[in-house]
């Protein structure tokens, strides 16, 4: 189980398990706090959303690049595709995303003001200089969040899936051509073709149709925030959320595509899930079962105690009984 792609794959699920505990996490602080705190965790926590997203975009595109080596490199594979260096683009991967969101960090600051209304200091969220300059947001949103999380990985998703299934039915053919017209390995070769070329397209268009929304929505929302009349800033909020969804279902979604369309991967995920289920019911059976049978031992203990300590009052009230009727 150890191998690269299997670093990728969990990379890519702790990358969309942060964003989606971050996103349930900041919708929970409405209910939980008041607006002002509400409103300065929103910001923080946008900033690592971003982050997290961006990394899970970016090892997607590495999991695309590594199947592209193993199906049209084969043989510089086992030297190219290792372990150690999944785990240091993993790292690099990450430690990139949230350098690219370090200015976002300096668009905000907290300060202190009288609340009339409570009638004591509230710490609310202000914009600073930095995020009041429409230049600096235009290009940021423009490079980071169009670029670089929406173009350039889309791009590359395209043409490297694009090849592989060009090489793929290339290599099927090759099979088909050099082993003959058995119509058994035919109906396998094509029914496996059938299923990575799927996968491979389904990999795009969901990226496509879940992750470009939310990019173009946040793209625009940046560039235009201090020039959208109070209908359109409504409108755009609620586009927004409907994209946050769409990006919460990708991140649910990607661990069931992987899992749907690789049976080693599926098959050692119902192992493991299912040993450890297994050892959480054994341990709990065996916890009640050695609890029950202390339980039953004290009992039958203290039972012959009481037994032998009354014998001798039993004993004795007899024998005054004797010497009553006698």
């Amino acid at each position: 189980m150890c191998t690269s792609t299997n670093c990728y794959l969990i990379s890519l699920s702790v990358a969309d398990l942060g964003f989606l505990i971050l996103l349930s996490t900041k919708w929970l602080e409405t209910e939980v706090s008041d607006y002002l705190t509400f409103d300065i965790y929103y910001r923080y926590a946008q900033i690592f959303i971003d982050t997290f997203l961006m990394a899970s975009i970016w090892i997607t595109v590495m999991l695309a690049i590594e199947r592209y080596i193993a199906i049209c490199h084969s043989l510089r594979a086992n030297v190219i595709c290792t372990v150690r260096r999944a785990v240091i683009i993993n790292a690099a991967v990450f430690f990139i995303s949230f350098a690219c969101r370090i200015p976002n960090f300096f668009e905000y600051s907290i300060k202190t003001g009288w609340s009339e209304y409570e009638c004591i200091d509230k710490k609310y969220i202000d914009w600073t200089r930095l995020g009041r300059n429409t230049n600096y947001k235009i290009v940021y949103a423009w490079v980071f969040d169009c670029i670089l999380c929406a173009t350039v990985p889309f791009l590359a998703l395209v043409y490297l899936n694009m090849r592989l299934i060009l090489e793929i039915r290339k290599s099927t053919h090759y099979l088909m051509d050099t082993l003959g017209n058995d119509s058994n390995l035919s109906n396998v070769l094509g029914r496996e073709q059938r299923r990575v070329t799927l996968m491979l397209i389904s990999i795009v268009i969901v990226f496509f149709i879940c992750q470009a929304p939310y990019v173009s929505i946040s793209a625009y929302q940046s560039i235009k925030r201090y020039s959208m009349a109070g209908l359109t800033f409504h409108a755009i909020n609620t586009g927004r959320d409907i994209t946050i969804f769409l990006l919460a279902f990708k991140s649910a979604l990607n661990f069931i595509l992987y899992c749907w369309f690789s049976e080693k991967f599926w098959d050692t995920f119902k192992k493991e899930l299912c040993r450890k289920v297994c050892i959480f019911f054994k341990r709990n059976r065996d916890m009640f079962s050695s609890r029950t049978n202390s339980d039953t031992h004290h009992n039958s203990t203290h039972n012959k105690s009481l037994r032998k300590s009354s014998a001798p009052a039993v004993k004795e009230v007899s024998v005054q009984m004797r010497d009553v009727h006698s």
